[in-house]
């Protein structure tokens, strides 16, 4: 089963090790998904399909905003349930405003690298590029960028609540719970 998603399973042995076990959808549970569908346009030329000139028309089920289909990030929510349609309410993803502000900063950023090619490491040089308008810190706290001494990377930080986004130059974006630490007291004593 698992063994024709990936040739390099030995580097993915998590998605190897998913793959091998074979799970049906919870109630409520839900996957991110997309559809396509790629029309070119044809014409028929002595019996056979022949492509004209010009782009293809892309359907897609949720907007891309771009040709692009492998951006997981801007795929639609598939919800299952066992009850009636519609008779069980949308789930909400409580770090979609997180995702958001992580795919945004890294949007910027590729701006700002073809613009002055390297990557930034603060979020003020990245406000023009900010399409969305999400940095300001309404739907995250204001993400910290720390950049590679050459510029040519970057690793970017983003805390909502208490879930933290790690992003970095190569999109490559996880989440996790953050980790607040020990609790430290001081005690201030009278002289």
């Amino acid at each position: 089963m698992g063994h024709a998603l990936c040739s390099r399973c030995s580097q993915c042995p998590r998605l190897h090790q998913r793959s091998q076990r074979p799970s049906v959808p919870k109630h409520g549970s839900y996957w991110r998904i997309n559809f396509s569908r790629v029309e070119w346009k044809v014409k028929v030329v002595d019996g056979k399909y022949v492509k004209l000139g010009g782009p293809e028309d892309n359907w897609v089920w949720s907007p891309q905003f771009e040709i692009a289909m492998h951006i997981p990030e801007r795929w639609g929510y598939l919800q299952f349930a066992t009850g009636a349609v519609n008779g069980t309410g949308a789930k909400r993803d409580k770090r979609w405003g997180l995702r958001s502000v992580a795919m945004a900063l890294y949007e910027a950023q590729v701006q700002y690298q073809k613009a002055n090619h390297r990557f930034s490491s603060t979020v003020a040089a990245l406000l023009e590029y900010d399409q969305y308008k999400v940095f300001a810190g309404q739907c995250s706290d204001i993400p910290v960028i720390t950049t590679f001494a050459d510029g040519a990377g970057y690793r970017a930080n983003i805390v909502q609540g208490k879930w933290e986004a790690v992003l970095w130059n190569d999109r490559k974006l996880s989440l996790s719970k953050t980790n607040p630490g020990p609790q430290i007291t001081i005690e201030r004593r009278g002289a």
